[in-house]
């Protein structure tokens, strides 16, 4: 079951996590962060609130979409939040993140970052 508790604690042990409509992490395509719907949460402790309060902020946007999902990750102990579209192609996956002023896209089938520029 996908619960606030189990998001934090895979963002936790895997450095990220990406969940939509009870599901989580998929298995295809290019994440390509939204623009405006992000949030940083600074010396992040594991509690579920910022989840909980970037999800209740942001659910209409994804329940009602086939291609958004929201995405959370950990670095330098700092938890990020976002709204992601997942966009089959490698090609327009590159083209829209350099668009929207993204650095990078993750690649959801290798699991690895793949840089926009």
């Amino acid at each position: 079951m996908l619960t606030l508790e189990h998001v934090a604690l895979q963002t936790m042990t895997n450095g990220g996590f990406t969940w939509a409509r009870s599901k989580s992490n998929p298995l295809f395509g290019f994440m390509v962060a939204t623009p405006g719907h992000e949030k940083v949460i600074k010396n992040w402790n594991g509690s579920t609130a910022p989840i909980a309060s970037f999800v209740a902020e942001n659910i209409l946007r994804v329940a009602v979409s086939d291609s958004l999902w929201f995405g959370s990750w950990m670095e330098g102990g700092d938890l990020y939040l976002d709204i992601s579209e997942n966009i089959t192609d490698r090609g327009r996956a590159l083209e829209i993140g350099r668009a929207r002023g993204e650095i990078s896209v993750w690649d959801c089938e290798l699991g690895e970052v793949v840089y926009c520029r």
